[in-house]
């Protein structure tokens, strides 16, 4: 009988893929014959089909973010997920990611449908310590809502690091004791030995003009010095046609790419560089930092809190307090021990199950 809804109704292609198929896997590995995923087709055939109940949701691709679009499909996705699971007494639920404007919706669903909530809280809680993001259409203005009017007592909420978990204490010390915190798993090192690292740099991300031309005119110098560069993830225009015969692009613009050619792109590169400020990595997760560490890359990063927090944690991570220092010179750190019991799919899975009832735990680990 299922026991648990996991329910993914916000992304569309290879956004998070990592982090929900290694959490997915853990908990099919437990039992799938205890779980229901709902999601998009897009995501269930990317995950390989698992074998579990498949609930399909509609959801709205990443690279169209309209607002109100993406707030009535979504809704709609979640009320398809919550009446499947109270028509097959399913109690508890699993939140991948949920679009901050329906965070405050969730405590008046757990209530209605009597289902006890786990919701994992990514990027978004970015718009806490952003004062630009207090439009009504940003995340900033939503998840403020949610933690000024204490939705995070309905349902559990789960942050991807202890360092985020501590700054959000800071500014909601009322929170403590109703959100949580886990490490984000990382994929363990596979046999790279024989990766052909033919890239030497390649900054990883979005890149716009605005926030990355200084660095992407650098990325050019070095490419006219002979040493082979490249960019992975999306682009704007302006900077894929200024660079485009100097860097070798990845992903067109307004196209994004698949989780599997995002992981063979890193494969290929030897030092990662990503140019994360302090103002936007205070209370976020850079999963894609994580995967460039399980691909073998060389991580580099500007200064910011998250890439702090991972040295902290032991991960391979250098950090430079410049541009020109990020660039100049790049030296080989070598892959080092990591710490996996800490970022591991399995722990993750029993910190969530944990959280949601000591018997369903219990359910779990007498499998």
């Amino acid at each position: 009988m299922v026991k648990v809804i996991v329910v993914e109704p916000s992304k569309d292609g290879a956004e998070h893929l990592t982090f929900n198929s290694l959490v997915l896997s853990s908990l099919l590995e437990a039992s799938p014959e205890l779980i229901a995923l709902a999601t998009s087709n897009s995501h269930y055939e990317a995950l390989g089909k698992p074998n579990a109940r498949f609930i399909p949701l509609p959801v709205v691709s990443i690279v169209k973010r309209r607002f109100i679009s993406k707030v009535f499909v979504e809704l709609f996705a979640i009320l398809k997920a919550m009446t499947y699971a109270k028509r097959n007494e399913i109690q508890f639920a699993i939140f991948l990611s949920v679009f901050p404007p329906l965070l405050t919706f969730l405590p008046v669903v757990a209530k209605v449908f009597r289902i006890s909530m786990v919701v994992i809280l990514h990027g978004e809680l970015e718009g806490l310590v952003d004062s630009s993001r207090m439009r009504i259409t940003s995340f900033g203005y939503w998840v403020r809502r949610f933690f000024d009017g204490e939705g995070y007592r309905a349902v559990d909420c789960f942050v991807l690091s202890e360092g985020i978990y501590r700054r959000l204490l800071s500014l909601y010390p009322n929170s403590e004791g109703y959100v949580k915190w886990a490490n984000h798993p990382i994929v363990e090192y596979k046999n790279l030995q024989n990766s052909q690292r033919d890239f030497e740099v390649s900054t990883v991300g979005f890149a716009t003009q605005k926030k990355h031309g200084l660095l992407f005119e650098k990325m050019s110098e070095l490419a006219r010095s002979g040493r082979r560069v490249a960019h992975i993830g999306m682009t704007e225009p302006e900077i894929y046609n200024r660079y485009k015969n100097e860097i070798k692009f990845f992903c067109m613009p307004g196209e994004y790419l698949g989780h599997n050619e995002f992981l063979s792109a890193l494969e290929r590169v030897k030092h990662a560089i990503f140019p994360y400020a302090n103002t936007s990595y205070k209370m976020t997760v850079s999963g894609a930092m994580l995967d460039a560490i399980a691909s073998g890359c060389d991580v580099l990063s500007l200064t910011n809190d998250f890439a702090k927090d991972l040295v902290d944690s032991g991960l391979p991570v250098t950090i430079a307090d410049s541009l020109e220092s990020l660039l100049h010179p790049i030296e080989k750190q070598g892959i080092v021990d990591i710490p996996w019991k800490n970022f591991s799919a399995d722990n993750f899975r029993d910190q969530l199950l944990s959280s949601l009832a000591s018997d369903l735990d219990n359910t779990f680990k007498s499998i």
